[in-house]
């Protein structure tokens, strides 16, 4: 399932990745500030709708949200 967590970077989303990709599932991560791994990032601000639309691009099958 292809899957993009918002707040990646915060104190939870390290570990709804990890989770998400030990189950076998392809994660995004979206977040403001840029974060460590291989795995594709978005950077940008979940207030900012253009960013949003950004980081949604491409389709998913689910969204975790961990952005506060």
């Amino acid at each position: 399932m292809k899957t993009l967590v918002t707040g990646a970077g915060g104190r939870l989303g390290p570990f709804i990745v990890d989770a998400l990709e030990k189950a076998g599932h392809e994660v995004v991560q979206f977040s403001r500030k840029p974060v460590s791994g291989k795995r594709r990032t978005v950077i940008g601000d979940i207030t900012v709708f253009e960013d949003c639309m950004r980081a949604l691009d491409g389709g998913f099958d689910a969204v975790h949200h961990a952005a506060a």
